[in-house]
């Protein structure tokens, strides 16, 4: 093939195509190169190197040459200059012929292609600033489940640097036991699945990152599975939003239920108190009658005692439901625990080591005294049936301030100041299902005949009246611990007033007008009251009570009525007959006041009251109590 064939394929060639002396001077070009920069044959061949090259003076362009003389070949990027003055991207390859002394090189226009590749890291730096600056974390999840990339948002979610990612097994941020789910995640993106789904990662701090997991696999051209691409959207803070509405919402639905449960209490131990002021009432009427030697002494014994038994159960209802008529005075949690320190330890046993931490602050609060040692002795019987290989019993008092945070998470507390008595066993514990439900009344998990299930429902509604409010931590084969918290008062508070019975003759000639709703209930204080020599007037209600005082020319010395009645209740009627009778006496008698009669009003205006259900002695000891007080109730 000839000089002029070669020439002829050269000047056809889709690169330039150039021969230049050792000195850089142009000896040859080709009609492409001419297009390409836009100037002539004869212009061309009037030029160096140097003159070309946008970027290189003649000094450069001799050292580059002289190289590529030493080198034989080199390739390159540079950018030459056209006519009309654009800078054109170039790719040259070139070679030296030593015989000929000269350097030929092709050289290939590649300005689209820079222009392309600059547009690709243009979008590539986009996307980067992107990803870079997304609120979602992302991360490349290679084939072998390492993670390949991450970008910062990520990384700050977990709490480790990107260092500290990138080359770890994705399962080292995820909790064992979650581990199986996740290898199950990424088989299904090897069969191609694309999915959104609710993930818990572990941080480096031991917390919890709860996120939404957008998860897409990667495949290369042969369609290899070469990883995934995981978007993670944090909502740590709206699953713990969640989780704590979803708290207080189950601690109000729990609130109301018990509420409801105690409604029912309240109502069905009030009906029994008077069923059980008849029965308890008859019976000791029968049994003061009965000649020690009669045969059914001993059958109507047994209805008396049974009658007590019932009455304690309807104390422990109306405990349950706050409704338990209380004499609440000031009083000290130390003391409280101290008193009850030799007691305990008999009730507990000898297997269970009792332990007492008292408070070194005022632990002053406002309690029947009764009730809180109730309080004190269920709670110690449930610790030490809750040990029945031994164990240690742990009573402590402290103080608690409440925040108007912490009260904001906790509806059964009110900011202030709280005196607190913790009881905690390390018995057999409780599992979740039998701590929703151990306050309610008739729950136990004993066996049968050995409780009630009115321990603790005691426990809750004493606490609760008293202002107070009990909690309960408990782990299966660990033990329990309940909290009790109740205003705490200053220590300036006055002690109480201790009020004084007096004995005297149950006999009396007084007039008594007893008012009462129930039928049998009345019959039996106006038997009693007649048998003891009182003169009796009787009314079923508070309207008829005023008719019968208006009625009555004579003094009436004492009304004894029942506080809850249909219509008029007895403080309603208790303040009408006050006004008509400025000098009639009040003794109250109920199962449970219904707030009709607050317990504050019991202590400062020392109202008198007789709880159901009552005996007859009960009854006239009340009332001659009452008619020899100096001053009027």
């Amino acid at each position: 093939m000839g000089v002029e064939h070669y020439r002829a394929i050269l000047q056809t060639s889709l690169d330039g195509f150039v021969t230049v002396d050792t000195a850089g001077h142009l000896l040859d070009v080709n009609e492409t190169y001419c297009q390409m920069t836009g100037y002539t044959r004869d212009e061309l061949l009037a030029m160096t190197v140097a003159d070309l090259d946008a970027g290189e003076d003649h000094s450069q362009a001799e050292r580059r040459l002289q190289s590529l003389m030493e080198t034989g070949s080199g390739r390159l990027e540079s950018q030459h200059s056209a006519k009309d003055g654009r800078l054109i991207d170039v790719e040259v390859s070139a070679a030296y012929l030593p015989r000929e002394s000269q350097i030929v090189a092709f050289i290939r226009d590649i300005t689209q292609r820079k222009r392309d590749e600059e547009a690709l890291r243009e979008s590539e730096e986009r996307y980067r600033q992107i990803i870079e600056t997304a609120q979602e974390g992302i991360w490349l999840i290679a084939e072998d489940s390492t993670v390949s990339y991450v970008n910062a948002r990520l990384a700050a979610m977990l709490g480790y640097s990107r260092e500290e990612i990138v080359g770890r097994s994705v399962d080292s941020f995820i909790e064992e036991k979650n581990h199986l789910a996740a290898r199950t995640n990424r088989e299904r993106r090897r069969q191609g699945l694309k999915e959104q789904y609710l993930f818990t990662f572990r941080r480096k701090d031991g917390s919890l990152l709860h996120t939404i997991v957008s998860s897409n696999p990667l495949f290369d051209k042969q369609g290899a599975f070469r990883g995934s691409l995981g978007m993670l959207t944090d909502i740590t803070e709206q699953t713990l939003a969640e989780a704590e509405r979803a708290k207080l919402g189950d601690q109000l639905r729990q609130a109301q239920k018990m509420e409801s449960i105690g409604r029912l209490a309240g109502g069905v131990a009030h009906d029994f108190n008077n069923l059980l002021t008849v029965i308890n009432g008859y019976s000791e009427l029968l049994l003061k009658g009965m000649k020690p030697g009669n045969k059914a002494r001993a059958y109507v014994s047994q209805i008396r005692e049974a009658g007590e038994r019932a009455a304690n159960l309807t104390q422990q209802l109306l405990a349950f439901s706050r409704k338990q008529i209380v004499q609440p005075q000031t009083m000290c949690l130390n003391t409280l625990v101290a008193d009850a320190e030799t007691f305990l330890a008999h009730v507990v046993g000898e297997q269970i080591e009792l332990i007492i931490r008292r408070a070194s602050s005022s632990s002053l609060v406002l309690a029947d005294p009764s009730q809180a040692h109730q309080v004190l002795m269920n709670l110690a019987v449930n610790a030490r049936d809750a040990m029945p290989n031994g164990g240690k019993l742990i009573i402590e008092t402290s103080t608690f301030e409440v925040t108007p945070e912490y009260a904001a998470s906790n509806p059964d507390a009110a900011p202030g100041s709280y005196a607190v008595l913790t009881v905690t066993d390390t018995g057999i514990g409780m599992a979740e299902d039998t701590l929703r439900n151990i306050f309610e009344p008739f729950f136990t998990t004993k066996e049968k005949g050995k409780g009630t299930g009115l321990g603790l429902s005691t426990v809750y509604g004493i606490v609760r009246q008293t202002g107070g409010w009990i909690s309960v931590e408990s782990q299966p084969k660990v033990g329990t611990t309940f909290r009790i918290y109740l205003p705490r008062l200053d220590d300036a508070t006055p002690g109480p007033q201790p009020c004084s019975h007096a004995t005297a003759d149950p006999h009396g000639s007084e007039t008594v007008l007893v008012v009462e709703d129930e039928e049998d209930v009345r019959q039996l204080a106006v038997t009693v009251l007649i048998s003891h020599g009182y003169r009796v007037l009787d009314a079923a209600n508070g309207r008829l009570a005023l008719q019968v005082a208006d009625r009555h020319p004579g003094p009436i010395h004492v009304m004894l009525t029942d506080v809850i009645m249909p219509g008029m209740n007895g403080r309603e009627l208790a303040d009408c007959m006050k006004s008509r009778r400025p000098d009639v006496k009040v003794l109250f008698m109920s199962g449970y006041t219904e707030d009709v009669i607050a317990p504050q009003r019991l202590r400062e205006d020392r109202i008198a009251l007789i709880q159901k259900p009552f005996t007859p002695d009960e009854l006239i000891s009340e009332l001659r109590a009452l008619l020899t007080r100096p001053e009027n109730n």
